[in-house]
């Protein structure tokens, strides 16, 4: 009997080896782009959530007046749509993400 393995095992455990390291390693990046994707949304529903912060403090009259206005380096762009005399809605787009209320001139 000899002791040790063929070639053919060894070849056989390589291949597995070689097989299960590219899994892994393509699981790895396709974490990290989902990683990538999550900090950027995050930071673009940020954005847009402080720009409309704003607008709310904005008073209603002025409202009207940041209609296509865009911010952070023309990333971000805000619209205005009157609905009546006394309520209008503002929309606050960056990037990817889009977030939007209700504004009346009584709030």
């Amino acid at each position: 009997m000899k002791k040790g393995f063929s070639l053919i095992e060894v070849l056989v455990a390589a291949a597995l080896t070689c097989i299960i390291a590219v899994s892994v390693s393509f699981l790895f990046k396709i974490g990290t782009r989902h990683v990538i994707q999550t900090v950027q949304m995050s930071r673009a529903s940020y954005k847009a959530a402080q720009k409309l912060e704003e607008l709310r403090a904005t008073p209603f009259y002025k409202l009207s007046s940041y209609n296509g206005a865009s911010f952070d380096s023309a990333k971000g762009k805000v619209t205005v749509v009157p609905i009546t005399s006394d309520l209008a809605q503002v929309i606050v787009g960056y990037e990817t993400v889009e977030i939007f209320t209700l504004r009346s001139k009584y709030q």
